[in-house]
């Protein structure tokens, strides 16, 4: 499901969002440790109750929350709203600024809460409409017994915040009241079913590739872009479905068919002019270079709240058949890979009906998303289930011959659909925008100053339309299409067997999730749900012409065609965002842009080394398993390093550290800390100052030949200064899988176009392999040893790459004291890019971690009582709460807690207990 939360961008803040910073900033100093108002009693007035009785209106009986040593509760309750109702107060009690800053960001209004600073992102996500789809959702959509969830879910929260000032909610109104009269409106549903449209949003497929794809073309060929973005491996990675076909006759995918290869999917004609058929017709794509670069910059100014979206960040989730575990029953792990936040985005919890019936159906426990009923990922007491992203291509950006009545379409001139939204400013007056939308979705476009000037550079084919005042850009997306993937939520979480999991999950439309499946009779399988596109011309790789009819979306894959599978011969499933199927085998097109399959291969060969000659997977085996931290890219490059002949002495020395080294990335390795610093130069030196500025990291800048030149430099062609746009969190090369089968084939060329780097005052050009390798060897030495010290015995790759939890909004940016009263950290972790242990950093960025295990379980399916989990965080989303930050030593450790599910095992567990009364 960027690198920080529901936190408003930091950059781009506006001078007085610096000064209400400030305030903030002046308020807390001043306050904490002087004893006055922000004294103890001020942090500690939102602590929540979690003992004695409350009465609480709209319950039909008497709830009970009980909470062990982490604070983590298990609700009982006899009816299902009651249930739902309770779980509201819960969360509120604990995370409602968390809540509260989320239903901003989604529904564009964060400039309400802090100022003009977030007019440009509210801008842009009022596009979008978010909020506007979830209410369609809710008004037309989901189901009758879903909304009163929803209904019963908000009563709670309402509930929770009756009668209370802002302050006694959570510590951060305090500081908004110095410089704002924000007050805090009434919880809806509709807050509740946006959420998934944020989540939808950061998991939205290729978007960015294909945006990237295109600024390419402004430095590269299209043979070197296809080069930068290799096929998928399919002989080294296995897909997550390894047979199986569509039926000709039903129409339905069968798990157990024998495929026959195929030219591929079918997704209609693909034009051969950009890599991999460029989906953009007659116009050439780099035509589409200036608003594509703005939209690029306005799409880092949004929120990202589950994490950086690219390549290489993703999941882990697998379940082994009970024939292969020491207990004779399937055993599931997961741990989804999203932004390091604070409070974590996962709500540990148990909703449980006492009696189990046909009037009150749950029995459930897991992971949950605060502001959201139900339970996400976790068991009831017949099945397991996890999630991974999917990946599936969901997303097309269009190519729109815009004019002042319109936009064109097969010739004519169709008009725009048209709304005004007002967003509301602290401090500020009222900013009123327009929104024009085509019959694929919103002009994006219009939401960027730089978009003003669309197309005035663009070349185009023949064929294309006169640019006139220029294109602009639309965007088709399926989450902006109203769903039922609340629906599936609750469907999930009652269902007892493979038939009632499926039929949930059909009703998962959006994001499209990988769903692994455990049951208590031993059955162990995978569905891959969602709403995904079929085109009937181009592959989603680059925009497509909008004045073309023949790109429209043509449909959506029946359900009963996606791959699935059920107890398979080879006894587990493995879903880390790899491909979910052979494309050449399989008629339909679900993205070209996988993650290339490095953990999950990794995943497999560990499996099968367990297994082979009878050996039996343990839960301790699954948890460390979870924790594994080899580096792919090690096993490929790290002999060809020990192989360069070094001949500067403190070179050498570093040199050194890599010979014995079992590629494992463990937080005192000092051999790690070299090697990845080499990598990130590799990468550097070959292929990111190729790139153009727009992919660039902000602040990189050389001396490159203009992006329209022609012939040699010379005195009527200079080089010129240019420096890096891209945020750090998602500039490239970031390192990801995908750069790895870049430069495998790559190692076995001593000679290659990407080899070649020009020389400088310091340093001799490069033509060859070794040559760069060494060049980059020497790059590394003097970074580490600026970065690290000289002495290379006190390197590690802990100190480089650490991870801060940072507390939203206050403690995202500004100055360091609010980040020591809200923040906490740093920790020196192991793991690293694409390892299992996916503590994600972007090489072109730094080494610092920007995505992490967000949670990690391993579920003993039928013996649920000997479960294991652990939350990045912990349950309070409360400053200086115990339950803060109490679960991520023992999380960084790579350890899990006993996870309590029977009601004998919660007594014994709780310490805290709250009786709610009507």
């Amino acid at each position: 499901m960027p690198s920080n939360t529901t936190a408003p961008p930091a950059k781009k803040k506006g001078r007085r969002a610096r000064l209400i910073l400030l305030v903030l900033v002046l308020a807390l100093v001043a306050g904490v440790g002087a004893g006055g108002y922000w004294g103890v009693s001020t942090v500690r007035a939102s602590f929540p109750q979690t003992t004695g009785e409350i009465r609480l209106d709209r319950l039909s009986g008497q709830v009970e929350v009980k909470r062990d040593a982490n604070g983590v509760p298990q609700i009982y309750a006899d009816t299902e709203t009651d249930l739902f109702r309770a779980q509201g107060y819960v969360q509120a009690q604990d995370r409602f600024y968390e809540m509260d800053v989320r239903r901003h960001v989604t529904a564009g209004r964060l400039s309400e809460m802090f100022g003009e600073g977030q007019v440009e992102t509210d801008s842009f996500l009022r596009t979008l409409g978010w909020r506007r789809v979830a209410q369609q959702e809710y008004d037309k959509i989901l189901s009758p017994e879903t909304k009163k969830y929803l209904q019963a879910y908000a009563e709670g929260v309402n509930a929770y915040l009756k009668d209370r000032k802002p302050e006694d909610v959570s510590v951060e109104y305090a500081a908004l009241g110095l410089t704002n009269d924000y007050a805090i409106e009434p919880w809806t549903p509709v807050d509740s079913v946006a959420w998934l449209k944020a989540m939808a949003w950061d998991l939205r497929g290729n978007m960015q590739d294909e945006i990237d794809r295109s600024l390419m073309t402004s430095r590269l060929s299209a043979s070197q872009i296809k080069q930068l973005y290799p096929e998928y491996p399919y002989a080294l990675h296995q897909p997550i479905v390894s047979q199986g076909a569509v039926d000709e006759d039903s129409g339905e995918f069968d798990p157990k068919a024998k495929a026959d290869e195929t030219d591929g999917a079918t997704t209609g004609e693909t034009p051969g002019n950009g890599p991999g058929g460029s989906g953009s017709g007659d116009s050439d794509s780099s035509g589409a270079q200036s608003q594509l670069g703005a939209l690029s910059e306005v799409l880092d100014g949004v929120p990202a709240l589950l994490g950086p979206n690219g390549n290489g960040i993703g999941s882990n989730s697998w379940v082994v058949s009970g024939r292969y575990t020491t207990s004779g029953k399937p055993l599931l792990a997961n741990d989804p890979h999203l932004a390091p936040q604070l409070p974590s985005l996962w709500y540990q919890m148990g909703l449980h009906c006492r009696s189990v019936s046909a009037t009150c159906r749950y029995d459930v426990a897991g992971y949950t998303f605060s502001g959201m009923p139900g339970v996400i990922i976790g068991h009831n007491d017949k099945i397991a289930w996890g999630f991974t992203n999917l990946g599936a291509d969901v997303t097309d950006l269009y190519l729109e011959k815009i004019g002042p009545d319109g936009y064109l379409v097969d010739g004519k001139v169709k008009p725009f659909t048209v709304r005004d939204e007002i967003i509301k400013v602290a401090g500020g007056k009222d900013r009123k925008i327009t929104v024009r939308s085509t019959e694929r979705g919103p002009l994006v476009s219009d939401r960027s100053t730089e978009m003003e000037k669309v197309g005035q550079k663009a070349p185009v084919g023949n064929a294309a339309p006169d640019r006139g005042t220029g294109y602009g850009v639309s965007l088709q997306w399926t989450a902006l299409q109203p769903g039922r993937s609340m629906d599936a939520v609750f469907a999930l979480d009652r269902a007892k067997d493979f038939t009632t999991f499926r039929a949930a999950a059909k009703n998962f439309e959006v994001p499209s999730q990988n769903l692994v499946y455990a049951d208590t009779e031993g059955n162990i399988g995978y569905q891959s749900p969602g709403k995904i596109p079929q085109r009937s011309k181009g592959d989603g790789t680059l925009p497509a012409p909008g004045w073309d009819s023949t790109y429209r979306w043509k449909g959506y894959i029946p359900y009963e065609q996606l791959p699935y599978e059920y107890n398979p011969d080879r006894g587990y499933v493995v879903t880390a965002n790899q491909a979910v199927i052979d494309s050449t085998t399989y008629p339909d097109l679900l993205t070209k842009d996988w993650g290339y399959g490095s953990r999950s291969q990794r995943i497999n060969d560990l499996i099968e080394s367990k297994i082979k000659d009878g050996g039996k997977i343990s839960p301790d085996d699954m948890r460390t398993m979870q924790t594994d931290n080899r580096s792919e890219i090690a096993t490929l490059l790290n002999p060809l390093l020990l192989k360069i002949d070094i001949s500067d002495p403190y070179v050498r020395e570093a040199q050194k550290l890599l010979e014995g080294w079992d590629y494992t990335q463990e937080p005192d390795s000092a051999a790690a800390a070299y090697f990845n610093a080499v990598w990130r130069n590799v990468l550097k030196l070959a292929f990111g100052n190729k790139l153009p500025k727009e992919l660039r990291v902000e602040g990189d800048c050389i001396n490159v030949r203009p992006a329209d030149a022609t012939g040699p430099v010379d005195e009527q062609n200079k080089l010129v200064r240019e420096c890096g746009q891209r945020d750090p969190d998602t500039a490239q090369p970031d390192g990801g899988d995908r750069w790895y089968e870049v430069v495998r084939p790559l190692l076995k060329q001593e000679k290659s176009e990407w080899w070649t780097t020009p020389g400088n005052r310091l340093d001799s050009a490069t033509e060859t392999r070794d040559q760069l390798l060494a060049r980059a060897m020497k790059d590394a030495r003097w970074e580490l040893t600026a970065k690290l010290g000289k002495d290379v015995s006190t390197w590690s790759w802990g100190r480089l790459h650490q991870l801060t939890l940072k507390n939203q909004t206050l403690g995202t940016a500004g100055p360091g004291v609010v980040q020591q009263l809200l923040n906490r950290g740093p920790w020196n972790l192991g793991g690293g890019e694409a390892a299992v242990d996916a503590t994600g950093w972007n090489a072109a960025g730094g080494y610092e971690v920007i995505w992490v295990p967000s949670m990690r379980m391993v579920v003993n399916v039928g013996d649920w009582d000997r479960s294991r989990w652990i939350n990045l965080t912990g349950a309070s989303g409360h400053a200086f709460h115990s339950n803060y930050t109490d679960q991520t030593d023992a999380w960084a450790k790579g350890e899990l807690y006993d996870w309590a599910y029977g009601k004998a095992a919660v007594d014994a567990a709780t310490k805290d207990t709250l009786v709610l009364k009507p």
